[in-house]
């Protein structure tokens, strides 16, 4: 099939608003899949038996879809996708790749399910994204994600199933803390949260288990993590916005103040992002992998709370101990995580017509209501 050619530079394109904390340069620890024989030759490594006991995390992105308005297992269209599993891996170089500088190891993998969005490479990297189905739904690969519920509904809408669960870092921030007032749990304010990126015993005060716990957990997930000098994750996410964002151009064809955000296969094709793009997207899978190493230290070194005497019973009865408030993920939320996003894939019947006739009636006794208050 032929491979993708990337269009010349638009002028709507130009140089970003703001500097960039990307390169537009090739990632030297990023490997590039741009053809079905590289993607089939990643699968097959993924697949491998010395891979078998890996966590993987997983990220894509996604074009053609208004996420405020249309739904994921309806629209979307996925244009790239990340795995990672660890800073130890080397997945080499792909076929006509230059082999990456000395010592380095390309441990992320970057599938390109676009290329150059043209119908003449569209059977091309249809067989990119079909090579890793495969790995995507066998039930011996566990992957992580951070939001399950809409990688899954893209990956569905493409035709892709996905197994194994091994977890979602979202709700994994959750249980470690409810109550992230102003900060959520988007990727990005998560992996930027120095609370995550140091020992439990530093930051848990009062939730930790004993010592040896709090140390097992430590050494197991967060001593392997690459680190910034300042304790950070070397993966921090950053706003779409904050990289890619691009002036609109005034009348005179000079650059404005007001800015815009190109559509996303916009800036994976275009010479003067598609780099600094690898480089962003890449890393949402490192991330959400350093995320969930960081995030299980956590609740493995945390005791159960607030669980039910029925659950822990009937848990119990199944030979299952729950000792901290990982295995409260792992036996209680995650199986419910896996469920849910099988009815959304699944869906309900909705009589419109009749909510159509209760949206009515409701509108008009809130109408009564308001004039019955002016009355009164």
């Amino acid at each position: 099939m032929p491979r993708a050619t990337v269009p010349a530079p638009s002028a709507a394109l130009s140089s970003p608003s703001s500097p960039s904390r990307y390169p537009n340069t090739p990632p030297r620890d990023v490997l590039v899949v741009d053809s079905a024989v590289a993607a089939r030759r990643v699968a097959a490594r993924l697949m491998s038996a010395e891979l078998a006991d890996r966590v993987f995390a997983c990220d894509t992105e996604v074009a053609s879809i208004d996420v405020a308005g249309q739904s994921p297992y309806l629209h979307g269209r996925v244009i790239c996708l990340s795995i990672y599993a660890g800073p130890d891996l080397d997945f080499g170089a792909a076929p006509g790749q230059a082999p990456g500088p000395a010592g380095a190891r390309r441990s992320i993998i970057w599938a390109d399910t676009l290329l150059d969005g043209t119908e003449a490479t569209a059977a091309e990297s249809r067989a990119i994204l079909e090579a890793f189905a495969p790995f995507l739904r066998c039930f011996r690969r566990q992957k992580v994600w951070h939001n399950y519920s809409f990688d899954r509904a893209v990956l569905a809408h493409e035709g892709l199933a996905c197994g194994a669960f091994g977890g979602d870092t979202m709700h994994m921030a959750r249980m470690w803390d409810s109550s992230r007032k102003g900060k959520g749990y988007s990727l990005e304010s998560l992996s930027s949260d120095p609370a995550l990126w140091i020992p439990p015993e530093e930051n848990d005060a009062g939730k930790k288990k004993g010592a040896a716990d709090v140390e097992r957990a430590t050494d197991r997930f967060l001593k392997p993590l690459a680190k910034r000098p300042a304790a950070f994750p070397a993966a921090t996410k950053h706003s779409m916005k904050s990289e890619f964002a691009r002036p609109r151009l005034l009348r005179s064809g000079q650059p404005g103040k007001v800015t815009y955000l190109p559509p996303v296969e916009e800036i994976q094709t275009d010479p003067d992002t598609r780099w600094r793009w690898i480089r962003y997207s890449a890393r949402d899978a490192e991330a959400t992998w350093q995320l969930y190493r960081s995030l299980r230290a956590r609740l493995e070194a945390t005791a159960p709370v607030a669980v039910d005497d029925p659950v822990r019973a009937n848990l119990a009865a199944e030979g299952v101990a729950l000792r901290s408030m990982w295995d409260v993920y792992a036996y209680v939320w995650r199986p419910l995580g896996e469920v849910l996003t099988r009815m959304e894939m699944r869906g309900m019947p909705l009589d419109r017509a009749f909510l159509q006739q209760a949206q009515a009636r409701a509108e008009a006794d809130a109408q009564r209501a308001r004039e019955y208050f002016g009355r009164w």
